[in-house]
């Protein structure tokens, strides 16, 4: 994560990481991005222990989520 965010030299903040795991929340906590978790998959089990900041049961869920955020900072 830390080598693709220096590659497109992006902070941390700047940068969300989605997956299915509790190893993936792991890997955005340790990054110091965003964890967004989804509801299927091999290791949503997981997520459980290890809870993200947003849990999705679709992506295309996704961007209405990025909208608010993106409200929320303009105020």
């Amino acid at each position: 994560m830390c080598t693709l965010l220096r590659d497109f030299q992006a902070e941390a903040k700047q940068a969300m990481l989605v997956g299915d795991s509790d190893v993936d929340v792991q890997t955005a906590r340790n990054a110091g991005t965003w964890a967004c978790g989804v509801t299927y998959g091999l290791g949503s089990k997981g997520l459980a222990a290890c809870p993200p900041d947003l849990l999705l049961d679709s992506l295309t869920e996704l961007p209405g989520y990025l909208d608010l955020e993106r409200a929320a900072c303009r105020q």
